[in-house]
């Protein structure tokens, strides 16, 4: 009996598009990103939402949000989602800035990531009420 042949990864690029450190953000954020590649039946996305030198962690159920059409094609390969982020795993309540990306992922028949992800972008969060930093403007340099 032969073993089923894996479904080959899918091919494309992301490129993030909002939220930018141009201005702070407000929850509910608006994330809106471009995927050139094609999503095979059963894939979605993830935003993901993090502190520098902390593990990247998803701001939804993607595996729900993915299947309940929140996450909605603007066409010509952008995407939308939008989401209050205030209690992720990843926020905690506060203020600052934050890393973000988007992840390819399979939602059905199981949830898997799939290793495909936008190189990440900062972002500032503003309006939280354990805020912890004032937003001064983008940062001069992230090294």
């Amino acid at each position: 009996m032969a073993s089923p042949t894996p479904t080959p990864l899918p091919t494309g690029q992301f490129v993030l598009l909002s939220p930018t450190l141009e201005e702070p953000s407000y929850n509910p954020i608006e994330f809106k990103w471009e995927w050139t590649g094609e999503l095979a039946g059963g894939q979605g996305f993830e935003v993901r939402v993090w502190r520098e030198d902390e593990e990247p962690t998803g701001v939804h159920d993607s595996r729900q949000d993915n299947l309940d059409g929140n996450i909605i094609s603007l066409g010509e390969d952008v995407y939308q989602f939008s989401v209050d982020i205030s209690q992720a795993a990843g926020v905690r309540g506060a203020n600052g800035y934050y890393l973000w990306t988007v992840v390819l992922v399979q939602v059905s028949p199981d949830y898997k990531d799939l290793g495909i992800q936008a190189e990440p972008e900062l972002m500032y969060l503003e309006g939280e009420a354990g805020g912890e930093e004032e937003y001064k403007g983008p940062p001069r340099s992230r090294d």
